[in-house]
């Protein structure tokens, strides 16, 4: 550390012929020997006048004036302070969007919307007219570091796979990717027709992996249904803490519980047709081997708030055989049902304790 002391300097101003009375003396400006020093101050009317030095233009004490010209400045404009728009609370707004699934998956012309906003389709392919949503199924699963993202999506239309190979897929055009082979495959349904788009340069710097479309007969359970199916199949890893899906798949887990020393696995999304429709949201999370009772004491407490249901249920005395908790007594979310699940392997000391959970969006 420097340290700066103050250097005191004694200066003695004399102008020539002046007596050295005039002006005075200040105890900053006086010699040390200056109280023994006698001076005769000079005769009033002495035949000599005093002899006055002219200022020097170096003279600290003489300032010259300096001619300046105005400098025109312009105005700084500056803009207001925003505030970024407050995002809503998925229970707020999945009503509407499962609505909005329900009649994409009628057929109302606005299959490839949600699928772009709700599921964030990665492919930017034009649908025909009458395309109906019909199958989705989107999983983004914890990596080392980010996230491995993949989708299935799937819409039915009336029009002929000659028709739609032709339009749709043989138009399909992506700087992410490369055109690869075309695949002709039968099965029992009918014929199927994959083209492969592997990853170009500028798709794999990324993350992309070879992209497909697939062009075929619907099936219910392998029982075509007279409808023709265009289908997207995707995968991406991303480097970095967000897997880039929309609120609607995600922004549930914000009004979720979650036990302190979990960790995110994995996060789901997929169309459900079965004995109706609706939309099956989940998350998977692990705790260390050995967290099985902390964490199952965790959810049997009340958590619910808000649109939350999710109220206490007894934790058993005894947790030597217990390898499944189901957390809350038929608990909601936003009202769809909600399954909070914590299971161990009594088998496997060793393994992972995981909580699964699930909010079911379903009609009717």
């Amino acid at each position: 550390m420097f340290t700066t002391t103050p250097i005191r300097t004694f200066v003695v101003a004399t102008l020539l012929g002046l007596s050295a009375g005039c002006g005075g003396d200040t105890p900053s400006a006086r010699s040390p020997t200056s109280d023994a020093v006698s001076t005769t101050p000079a005769s009033v009317g002495s035949a000599e006048d005093p002899v006055v030095a002219e200022p020097s233009s170096t003279d600290p004490a003489v300032t010259q004036p300096v001619d300046t010209e105005p400098v025109d400045t312009e105005p700084v404009e500056t803009s207001p302070a925003t505030t970024p728009e407050p995002v809503a609370a998925w229970s707020t707004t999945a009503a509407a969007e499962f609505e909005s699934v329900l009649a994409a998956v009628s057929g109302n012309g606005m299959a490839g919307d949600v699928l772009d906003t709700l599921f964030a389709n990665p492919i930017p392919v034009t649908l025909p007219a009458d395309a109906a949503l019909s199958e989705v199924w989107v999983r983004a699963s914890v990596t080392d570091d980010g996230y491995d993202v993949w989708w299935n999506l799937a819409v039915a239309t009336a029009a002929d796979t000659a028709g739609i190979e032709a339009d749709v897929i043989s138009g399909f055009s992506d700087p992410r990717f490369d055109v690869g082979a075309r695949v002709e495959s039968t099965l029992d349904s009918g014929v199927f027709v994959t083209l492969n788009y592997p990853a170009s340069d500028l798709g794999v710097e990324g993350g992309w992996a070879t992209m497909a479309l697939t062009v075929g007969p619907e099936t219910d359970f392998s029982t075509p249904t007279g409808r023709n199916q265009i289908e997207i199949s995707a995968e991406r890893s991303i480097v970095g803490d967000d897997p880039e899906l929309p609120a609607f798949l995600s922004g549930w887990l914000d009004e979720m519980p979650i036990a302190e020393g979990t960790r995110l696995v994995s996060i789901e999304g997929s169309l459900v047709t079965v004995s109706s429709t609706g939309v099956w949201l989940s998350a998977l999370y692990e705790a260390e081997p050995g967290a099985f009772e902390e964490v199952v004491r965790f959810y049997s407490e009340d958590h619910s708030a808000g649109s939350l249901s999710l109220d206490s249920t007894p934790a058993p005395d005894d947790f030597s055989t217990l390898d499944r908790f189901n957390a809350g007594f038929f608990p909601t979310l936003a009202g769809y049902t909600l399954f909070v699940i914590i299971e161990r392997d009594l088998a496997d000391p060793e393994s992972a304790v995981t909580v699964s959970m699930e909010v079911r969006l379903e009609a009717g």
